[in-house]
């Protein structure tokens, strides 16, 4: 009886522990997206992203492409003062250059097209990685202006090292977020283009995320989510671990008279963002970008958006 009674109780303790785990990893939202579970999908949805993506950037989709111009670009009321004219000004980069929470009239583009009195067509992607925002301006022959700017936001920075961002937030709106990466061979850059082709391509990368080799967040790996697998109870136990590893212990040591200190940005994580690999990389996408400027008879420069941490940092 007594030794029924233990494993009653060892199995009540382990009942519960495996249901704390459950809870905390369904109801804490900056919990579940740090753990991977394979996303699933029907052939009607995976055809209609298939038949709407864009084949080499991955996005924008021809549903996107319907709320800008003909030409790709996000509407600007000033353009429509200064057009047509012999000088106008591109821009390039993520949801912070697309200026996706200003109304059209608010966007920095267009502000930027009031201040210099000429056109300034904004190509901004939400989500776009640095090497995204390249590679569209290197495809993008309508783009004659004679100026051109790469708007960098630090994350950026990270995107340039993902294949799919639902690996970075596993969040069900991702799940056909697949993206192209440049790989940095030597001094050279080597283009990976996206690796699903068809639904046995996704059912076989959502079944084993680890073959997007260039990827750097597989699950598992050192900034990947955790593989999600009964007993949830070591799946939060490995998560758990991994926060403490990567917590920025100096933070607590400097708050709250290092300002400084407290908020430095979260690319500087060792082995990110500020890794050799990642800061050759930059680099090297940038050079391409400005290669294909001179071979264009065009001035480009670079803008860097900081995030507020950054503000505060420095």
């Amino acid at each position: 009886m007594r030794l029924a009674a233990r494993a009653v109780a060892v199995a009540a303790v382990f009942g519960t522990i495996e249901l704390l785990s459950m809870l905390a990893a369904t109801v804490v939202p900056d919990l579940r997206i740090r753990f991977y579970v394979a996303p699933v999908t029907d052939n009607r949805a995976f055809t209609e992203y298939l038949q709407t993506r864009h084949p080499v950037l991955g996005w924008p989709s021809t549903k996107m492409l319907q709320e800008l111009t003909p030409r790709g670009m996000r509407p600007s009321p000033a353009n429509a003062k200064y057009e047509p004219s012999s000088r106008c000004v591109s821009v390039y980069g993520d949801s912070f250059t697309f200026s996706s929470e200003a109304t059209d009239q608010d966007a920095w583009p267009n502000q930027l097209a009031e201040r210099l009195g000429i056109p300034v067509h904004n190509f901004g992607v939400d989500g776009y990685g640095v090497d995204q925002a390249v590679l569209r301006h290197s495809l993008n022959e309508t783009d004659t202006c004679n100026v051109t700017i790469l708007g960098v936001f630090s994350d950026d920075i990270v995107r340039s090292l993902n294949q799919w961002n639902y690996l970075r937030e596993t969040k069900e709106s991702l799940r056909f977020s697949f993206k192209p990466v440049f790989v940095l061979d030597g001094d050279r850059l080597r283009l990976e283009p996206i690796k699903v082709q068809g639904l046995a391509d996704y059912r076989r990368i959502a079944a084993a995320p680890d073959s997007l080799t260039e990827d750097w967040f597989r699950p598992n790996g050192a900034f990947g989510p955790v593989h999600w697998r009964f007993p949830y109870s070591v799946s939060t136990a490995k998560l758990g671990l991994r926060l403490i590893r990567r917590f920025q212990w100096n933070r607590i040591r400097a708050f709250p008279s290092d300002v400084r200190r407290w908020n430095r940005p979260f690319w500087r994580e060792p082995g990110l963002g500020l890794s050799p690999y990642s800061i050759a990389l930059q680099r090297a996408l940038v050079d391409m970008m400005l290669k294909d400027c001179r071979e264009r008879d065009k001035k480009c420069y670079v803008l860097l958006i900081p995030s507020i941490d950054e503000l505060l940092a420095y």
